[in-house]
Parts: structure tokens; C-alpha cells; sequence
């Protein structure tokens, strides 16, 4: 379907990742049970992450995750199986994300040489990884938002050391962007919009905002001299067919719609 839509300029842009990369018994398939792809070795790791690249994958997401801001001791990438990672991938002229969430792995991610960073870690973040990670041009996605949801589900206190963390790294000019891969918001709908209250006045945002039916929303975004835009609002016409982001998701329905009822048919 990426392949099929990409060329036409009315579509949202749409990137594919695959699995998470770890190693066996490592995050996300402890603790969550999740699938991932395991790699056992730099030789095994260039071969199947170079076959995720075959398959169509636009970037690679591994996971570097000791778990140790959660009292768990997960076995994770070596070394020398993420730096093999991430020098396959830059050959390849793609990017590499890491899921990280203590300060010790988020070392080991830039010693390997990651591009993204997902999720601000929980614990300390020291000044001289600062200056690594905007030295290097890294792009973070902090989910505050995620840290306020485990906090309040778990009885834990890592928000205001997250909140911290990222406000530091954004005063030393650090890039910042919004996103999650987290899947278990309590929100009004898909976006963590309280993470506008975390957002620098005069930034601006781009998403489906639905203003009609969220107007609160809509005033925090004027309380924070934030610009917003909203996507569903967008003209449906020529000059603003790269911004039709109805069109994309539309597509995706029917397509859905297409497979789930062949599914549902009789062999």
C-alpha cells in the first residue's frame, strides 16, 4: 500500500519501520510478551536487519533497554550488534531509532551512533549527554506524555525527572519532536494533547485537531501562542493536495475494509 500511494502527491507521506530489534528474552518481548526480531550475533544482526531493508522497511527501530529504571535486569543489543546495526543502515542511506529510557543505555545508543531517540529517559539525564546528543544532531521524541500515563497507572514518580530532563536538553537547543509509540494513553482521542502545556510558545502544530469538538484544546493552543493546523481542515483541493490527509486515511479504511472482509469469507 506505501508503495502504491507514495507517488501520488495527495497522500500524507507514509514511512514503514517493521519490528523492534533486540536480542532474545529482551524488550519489548520481556515484559510485554511483544513480537520483535532477535538477532544472536553483529554477523546475524547485519543479515536480518539487512533483509528488513530488502522487504521494504524505511528506517530501523532497535531497542536498547537494560530496564533497570523499572528494578529489571533485560538482556540487550551488545555493543557490537548495534553499532553493526547502525552501520548497515547508514550504508544503506536510512536512519536508526532507539527505544531508550535510562541514562546508561541512552550512552550506549549514541556510542553506536543512532539517529532517533524514542522516549526521554527516566532517570538523570547528565549535561555531557546533552552535548552528545545535540553535538550529533540527534532528533528526540520524549513521550512526556507516556510518563505522565505510568506514573498514574504505576504509582511512579518519573515525570518530573522526564519534565526536567527534556527541558534541559530543549534550553541547550536540542531538536525535539512529537510522537509515541506508546499505545495506552488516557486521552480524548489518538494525540497526547497534553503535551501542549509542554510545548515552547510560538511553536506550532500540525495534526487532526477535530477544534469543534475540542475546544478547550483549541485555548490552550491560544493561551500558549501556539500555531496550529488543523489537518481535516485543510481545502481538498489541487494546490493543497500534499496536505489531503482525509484522502490517505480514507484509502486506508477501504483498504482495510477490503481485507478484513476477505478474511471473513468462506474459503
Amino acid at each position: 500500500f506505501r508503495d502504491e500511494v507514495r507517488p501520488d502527491p495527495q497522500y500524507a507521506r507514509l514511512l514503514t519501520v517493521g519490528p523492534y530489534v533486540t536480542v532474545p528474552g529482551g524488550y519489548p518481548i520481556a515484559p510485554w510478551g511483544d513480537n520483535a526480531l532477535t538477532v544472536t550475533s553483529p554477523e546475524d544482526a547485519r543479515q536480518k536487519v539487512g533483509q528488513l531493508l530488502d522487504d521494504g522497511a524505511d528506517m530501523i527501530k532497535i531497542a536498547i533497554e537494560c530496564g533497570a529504571n523499572f528494578g529489571e535486569s533485560l538482556p540487550t543489543l551488545s555493543p557490537e550488534e548495534a553499532s553493526a546495526i547502525v552501520e548497515l543502515v547508514h550504508q544503506r542511506g536510512t536512519l536508526v531509532g532507539a527505544h531508550v529510557t535510562s541514562s546508561w543505555d541512552l550512552g550506549r545508543a549514541f556510542d553506536a551512533g543512532v539517529d532517533v531517540i524514542t522516549h526521554m529517559v527516566a532517570d538523570y539525564l547528565p549535561e555531557e549527554l546533552i552535548a552528545r546528543a545535540i553535538e550529533a544532531g540527534i532528533c528526540w521524541t520524549p513521550t512526556a506524555g507516556m510518563w505522565e500515563d505510568v506514573d498514574r497507572r504505576y504509582s511512579a514518580r518519573f515525570r518530573a525527572t522526564v519534565l526536567d530532563n527534556l527541558g534541559r536538553f530543549a534550553a541547550a537547543g536540542g531538536k525535539v519532536a512529537l510522537g509515541s509509540d506508546y499505545g495506552d494513553y488516557i486521552a480524548d482521542f489518538s494525540l497526547p494533547i497534553h503535551e501542549i502545556e509542554l510545548m515552547q510558545e510560538g511553536a506550532t502544530w500540525i495534526s487532526f485537531l477535530f477544534p469543534m469538538s475540542h475546544l478547550d484544546d483549541v485555548r490552550r493552543f491560544v493561551d500558549r501562542k501556539i500555531s496550529s493546523f488543523a489537518m481535516e481542515l485543510m481545502p481538498r483541493i489541487t494546490r493543497a493536495q500534499s496536505m489531503d490527509a482525509l484522502s490517505s486515511m480514507s484509502t486506508i479504511a477501504g483498504y482495510r475494509a477490503v481485507l478484513l472482509a476477505a478474511s471473513l469469507l468462506p474459503q
